[in-house]
């Protein structure tokens, strides 16, 4: 039987999702930072994102309905009616799963709520997929306003906005269904707010501005792959731990790794650097084996990281090599392995291996 309550932890400053499982009456997001110093802060963000909500609601704007906020044991608490039947739209993309109404049809309607957001003088500071729900008929909600602040609605303020949400989708969606997002968020906007480019000319502005930022941040989020984050949590297992990936449970640790993984052990420095070297074309979407479990080792013990196999592989080598140039990266000397199905990445060293594309 599902609770009746839903607990959401809110630390920090990472992205929460909201499980909106149906027969949960209450959705409660808790404010609750480790840090005492920064926890005093709990209340006010808590109280910010509840009239956050409460404002874009009363807009009509699809957001969870905030329900009022509360000051308990472990922290503030923000309570939510929630979503029934939706899922995360990351949930969507790593299932493979299909909305309600198909990928464009889903597309088309975020791009027109995020014009109307930001027509409302809104920004929201971190759209990406895990801030979206898509409920049972297909339609895009935005949650997780930590970050929300009003803006005076600008014409290069909106585009950056949309170059961001590119960025982050253009590794998971094909260019059509890109497009259905770009055309429906233009045709939204005011026309004062529009960008002065369409069509194709837009779209292609909009692909270049947002395959740079995508590179920039992959670069800069490689350090999430050796600290507790989105991408990995510390397993305590020996003398220096494990990083295992978030999504793997921690059972695998507890004998045998499977045996189709690829398995390495070595150096620390050349190991991490494969660790980190995969966690890069992985992050891109490149068929490469994908880190699974790192232990850095001790002095009595050498350090090991286990890979899984490439979840896709490409046709040939020179489809390899375009997807590298496409992402402005080359390889030194471009490890490949290969099976029935085709080509993919074998772990290539951060940054020794890699080469200004």
């Amino acid at each position: 039987m599902l609770a009746a309550v839903t607990v959401l932890r809110a630390r920090a400053f990472r992205s929460v999702v909201l499980d909106s499982r149906e027969g949960a009456a209450t959705v409660v997001k808790r404010f609750h930072h480790p840090h005492p110093l920064l926890a005093r802060f709990d209340r006010g963000r808590a109280r910010r994102e509840f009239e956050t909500l409460a404002v874009l609601e009363r807009a009509g704007l699809p957001v969870p309905k905030p329900l009022g906020v509360r000051a308990t044991d472990v922290g503030w608490e923000l309570d939510l009616a929630p979503v029934p039947a939706a899922r995360t739209l990351q949930e969507l993309l790593v299932s493979g799963a299909v909305p309600a109404g198909g990928w464009e049809r889903l597309l088309a309607h975020l791009g027109a709520l995020l014009a109307r957001l930001q027509s409302a003088g809104w920004e929201h500071g971190d759209l990406h997929p895990g801030n979206v729900l898509v409920d049972r008929d297909g339609k895009p909600w935005l949650i997780d306003f930590q970050r929300a602040r009003r803006v005076a609605p600008e014409r290069a303020r909106c585009l950056s906005e949309v170059v961001e949400c590119a960025a982050m989708a253009r590794e998971q969606l094909p260019a059509r269904v890109r497009a259905r997002f770009l055309a429906a968020w233009r045709a939204a906007l005011p026309v004062e707010l529009r960008p002065r480019l369409d069509g194709t000319a837009l779209a292609r502005a909009i692909e270049e501005r947002a395959r740079a930022r995508r590179i920039e941040r992959v670069e800069i989020g490689l350090g999430r792959w050796l600290r507790e984050s989105s991408r990995v949590r510390r397993i305590e297992q020996g003398e220096n731990g494990v990083w295992l990936r978030r999504d793997l449970s921690p059972t695998l640790l507890e004998s045998s790794l499977p045996d189709h993984w690829l398995v390495l052990r070595g150096a620390h420095d050349e190991l991490r650097a494969r660790w980190l070297g995969a966690a890069r074309l992985a992050e891109h979407g490149l068929p490469v084996a994908r880190p699974a479990a790192f232990a850095p080792g001790s002095r009595a013990n050498r350090a090991w990281a286990a890979f899984e196999p490439a979840r896709e592989t490409a046709r040939s080598h020179a489809e390899l090599l375009q997807a590298l140039a496409d992402r402005r990266l080359a390889l030194v000397h471009p490890g490949l392995e290969s099976d029935d199905h085709g080509f993919s990445f074998f772990p290539p060293r951060e940054p020794q291996d890699f080469l200004e594309g």
